[in-house]
C-alpha cells in the first residue's frame, strides 16, 4: 500500500492495536512479526488492565508507547468497537474499512456520537479504494 510504504520511507513508526489474543501468532504465521514496532493486543490490554475498545485506552497506549501523539497518528479500523475507540482517541484521521457493511446510517451515528473536531473520517469498503486519498494520508 502506498501510504504504508511512503510512511515507512519517511520514518514513521507502525502499531498494531488489536483486540485479538491471538494478533502475534497471526503475523508470525504471515511473516508480519517485525513490521510493527509496537503490539497491543487483547493479551496486552487483558495483562495492562486497559479498557477495551470501544474505549479509546487501547489507541492512547500505542500511541504512548511509539512515543507520538494523535495529532500524528492515522487508524485503520475494521470494527464498530475499533471505531468508536479511534474516533474517541482524537486521532488525526481514521479509516473505517467497512468490509462488514455497517449502514451508513450507523456510521454516521457512531460519528456523530464520538468524532472530534480534529479527526478526519475516510470510509472505504476496500484498502483498494484509498489510493485517492494518498495525498491527505501522507501528509500525516
Amino acid at each position: 500500500m502506498t501510504f504504508i510504504k511512503k510512511a515507512q520511507a519517511r520514518g514513521a513508526s507502525l502499531a498494531l492495536c488489536s483486540s485479538s489474543k491471538n494478533a502475534r501468532k497471526i503475523l508470525k504465521r504471515i511473516d508480519l512479526n517485525d513490521f510493527f514496532q509496537i503490539i497491543v493486543d487483547g493479551n496486552f490490554v487483558e495483562h495492562q488492565k486497559l479498557l477495551p475498545k470501544p474505549s479509546p485506552e487501547p489507541f492512547v497506549t500505542c500511541m504512548s508507547l511509539l512515543g507520538t501523539s494523535a495529532a500524528n497518528t492515522v487508524v485503520f479500523e475494521d470494527a464498530e468497537a475499533g471505531l468508536t475507540s479511534a474516533l474517541e482517541a482524537k486521532v488525526k484521521i481514521v479509516v473505517f474499512v467497512n468490509r462488514t457493511n455497517i449502514s451508513t446510517a450507523r456510521i454516521m451515528e457512531i460519528r456523530n456520537d464520538s468524532l472530534q473536531e480534529c479527526t478526519e473520517l475516510i470510509v472505504v469498503k476496500s484498502f483498494y479504494e484509498l489510493d485517492e486519498y494518498e495525498e491527505l494520508l501522507c501528509t500525516v
